[in-house]
């Protein structure tokens, strides 16, 4: 009966009734066993119905077309493997990435990857590196900065104990401040020219982010000149930034171009305990499978009673009147 619920849910989510329904529930039902590296990760129903509706509710644009939508369903429930975190924290963090790159449902394989893998070379957790992006994703988009290496950011910073909204905020005013090199107060422009820093490099997006920030690092130290262009609430960051060019250009290798959430996907469920979970998984779905044939039957037998109880209490009703009545002359 919770499958109904949630299969309702995602009708009245989607507007989708009849054909159009069962091809969402295909969809469920092809996400109910997932091979990662020849190892299986069962879902029941209900679950990933839920995923379904978390996915569509947070980027109703891929309500459209199921297989994206399924797609990311089931990369988010891979990345829940990956990052022992709920599945719904799971489709908070990718459908954010999503949304703040404005990038495709079938980018999110990419996307989980570059996740776990800025995980396990850096400091910042899926959850800390999901809140930082979304405060500076979309900017980092406009400036031409790929979501691999704004995820080799977040960790950059998280090394110093820079995390979450916080790092996401002073990021984005740095890139903002980057993009706008030209425009900065006069003292800050000044003092760039001092350190032979060309503004007009900052400022072109069309050029890699390593690029800007190499050029930027010649003011490496000297946290004057950094204050000036960046302004003292975002120093913190500046100053991290054009002190460790190689090693963000460490973990930006460590972070694109990986298969990380799958491996990580794959140890995490090679054990009894995951064995045991995908046969409750199994179990509940047989018995789901058994029970929805039967539920026509079920809510026209509840209707009927309900019906019957009605009536029952309406002929109570009449009879207690009728024996009362004498006595409320």
């Amino acid at each position: 009966l919770t499958y109904e619920k949630q299969l309702d849910d995602l009708s009245a989510l989607t507007g989708k009734v009849g054909v159009e329904l069962s091809g969402l529930q295909d969809v469920e039902q092809g996400l109910r066993d997932i091979n990662v590296e020849g190892v299986k990760i069962v879902s029941t129903g209900s679950t990933i119905l839920t995923a379904l509706k978390d996915v569509g509710g947070a980027r109703p644009e891929l309500l459209e077309d199921s297989k994206a939508l399924g797609e990311v369903a089931k990369n988010a429930i891979i990345l829940s493997k990956a990052g022992g975190d709920t599945l719904k924290s799971s489709v908070e963090s990718l459908t954010t990435v999503l949304g703040q790159f404005n990038l495709e449902g079938y980018d999110s394989s990419r996307i989980i990857n570059e996740l776990a893998a800025g995980a396990k070379v850096g400091a910042s957790e899926i959850p800390q590196t999901t809140a930082a992006l979304r405060e500076f994703g979309t900017v980092a988009k406009i400036s031409n900065v790929s979501t691999g290496e704004s995820i080799a950011l977040i960790e950059l910073l998280a090394a110093n104990q820079l995390k979450g909204a916080e790092a996401g905020t002073q990021l984005r005013n740095i890139l903002t401040k980057l993009a706008a090199a030209d425009v900065l107060p006069k003292k800050a422009l000044d003092s760039f020219k001092r350190l032979g820093i060309d503004i007009n490099v900052l400022r072109d997006a069309t050029l890699p982010l390593e690029v800007r920030l190499k050029e930027l690092a010649k003011a490496q130290g000297d946290l004057g000149a950094l204050s000036k262009a960046f302004g003292v609430e975002n120093l913190q960051a500046a100053a991290i930034i054009t002190s460790s060019i190689p090693k963000y250009q460490e973990l930006q290798n460590g972070i694109e171009g990986t298969n990380e959430a799958y491996k990580q996907a794959a140890i995490r469920a090679d054990n009894a305990s995951q064995s045991i979970d995908n046969l409750s998984a199994k179990v509940a779905n047989k018995l789901q499978t058994a029970f929805q044939g039967a539920t026509p039957i079920i809510k026209t037998l509840t209707d009927q009673l309900g019906n019957l109880i009605d009536q029952d209490l309406s002929f109570g009703g009449l009879f207690l009147t009728a024996i009362t009545a004498p006595f409320d002359r």
